[in-house]
Order: structure tokens, then C-alpha cells, then sequence
């Protein structure tokens, strides 16, 4: 059976579309800053795939910056040596773009995670208390009562505005937590904002 020309047509653009795809690349600068101005200078860049896939690693230059290399149209997950905090990264879809990606941080944020950092007595203790709550949590007005056992809970406030800053009132909002499945709702104040006690270890 002879080729038909339209086959081999399609196998020809097919092939060109897979090279062009190999060879894509995008170069993305990641700038480490500190909250005062200052660069983290002298710390390796971790690179990988979000499946968990090591891509490469790079110490930051006397500018705090590190430059990679990568294939267009990619999610990677950035973390460095002083700064465990994971960071998303999509490159762009276009052949030679360039783009900046800036993590700023405290220099000590590793020592400063580690002070939050729960024992696992005080874990199981959180744990059994927030087995105690309801699915999901109503909260009167915007803020929450935590029933006299604030240490085990982290109060987290959250300010709703629209484009032009100003805040959104009465807006509904749920939270519910990734480990233990708990649920907490409530509207915004007058200013827009929702005061919650979540509890502790949760994300």
C-alpha cells in the first residue's frame, strides 16, 4: 500500500510540533529578598516537578538571584536552603520569554517555624479537641468564640475588598481545613473582615 500524501503530511507537522515542543525553552530569573530590602545571597535554589522529580539546584549569586533554564509551559516547585516554604512556578508558553519569580523572606523564618513547631503530646491534645467540633463551625457575627482554649487554636483574621480597596461587607466565606475536615463559616464585618480561631497543625 503506497503512502498517501496526506499521512505523510501529518507525520511531518506532527514531527515538527514535537521538536518544537523539545526545544521551547523559557529562562526564569528567582530573586531571594529580604523583607528589609537585603538579598540572600550564597543559597541553593531547589528546582522540582510537582510530582516530587528533582529538576536541579543553584546557588544564588552576590545579587541573591539564580537564572534556570526550562522547557515552555511547565509547573515546577521552588524551595531553597534557608527557606523550606514551597513556592509555585509556571514558565511561560513562549520560546526565549523571560520572567522574574521573587521570594522574600526573613532570614530566620527556619528558626522562627521551628518555635510554632507542635510536640506531638500537644498535637494528640489538638487533635482530640477538634474531633469535639461540630462539622462545620458558625461563627456569630465576625469573630468566633474557642471556648476558653485559645492556646490550642491560631486566630487567623481575613480582610475581603474589592478592586478599589474597599471592603466587601456580608460576604459569605468558608474555611475548612485540609487534615481534619472541619468546616468554619461566617460573613465579614463593616470592614470586610472575618476574625477565626482555626486549630492548630491544620492547613
Amino acid at each position: 500500500m503506497k503512502n498517501s500524501p496526506f499521512l505523510l503530511l501529518l507525520v511531518f507537522v506532527i514531527g515538527i510540533q514535537n521538536t518544537y515542543a523539545q526545544s521551547c525553552a523559557a529562562h526564569v530569573t528567582i530573586v531571594l529578598a529580604t523583607k528589609t530590602g537585603g538579598r540572600h545571597k550564597g543559597q541553593t535554589v531547589f528546582l522540582e516537578k510537582k510530582s516530587g522529580e528533582k529538576i536541579g539546584e543553584q546557588v544564588s549569586d552576590g545579587n541573591g538571584e539564580v537564572v534556570f533554564r526550562l522547557p515552555c509551559n511547565n509547573e515546577y516547585v521552588v524551595t531553597t536552603s534557608n527557606n523550606p516554604n514551597k513556592k509555585p512556578l509556571r514558565t511561560s508558553q513562549y520560546d526565549g520569554a523571560q520572567s522574574t519569580l521573587t521570594l522574600t523572606y526573613d532570614p530566620n523564618i527556619i528558626e522562627k517555624q521551628k518555635a510554632f513547631d507542635l510536640t506531638e503530646s500537644e498535637k494528640k491534645i489538638i487533635d482530640q479537641q477538634a474531633t469535639l467540633l461540630p462539622d462545620t463551625t458558625f461563627l456569630s457575627g465576625a469573630s468566633m468564640n474557642t471556648g476558653g482554649k485559645k492556646d490550642l487554636f491560631s486566630c487567623v483574621t481575613i480582610k475581603l475588598t474589592n478592586l478599589y480597596g474597599k471592603p466587601l461587607v456580608g460576604e459569605s466565606l468558608w474555611l475548612t481545613g485540609n487534615k481534619r475536615g472541619k468546616s468554619f463559616k461566617g460573613k465579614t464585618d463593616s470592614q470586610g473582615r472575618i476574625i477565626v480561631w482555626l486549630p492548630k497543625g491544620d492547613t
